[in-house]
């Protein structure tokens, strides 16, 4: 289950990386942060 996790975790990340480029997000500081904080309890 934890491998499943984490390699959707990576799409997540993959997802904000995206939007980053594109410049749909502007401020990506606060979610992956929030990401970060909930793949250490993977």
């Amino acid at each position: 289950m934890y491998e499943i996790a984490h390699g959707s975790s990576a799409e997540v990340r993959a997802a904000i990386a995206v939007g980053i480029a594109w410049s749909w997000i502007a401020e990506p500081a606060p979610r992956l942060a929030t990401l970060d904080r909930l793949m250490t309890l993977l």
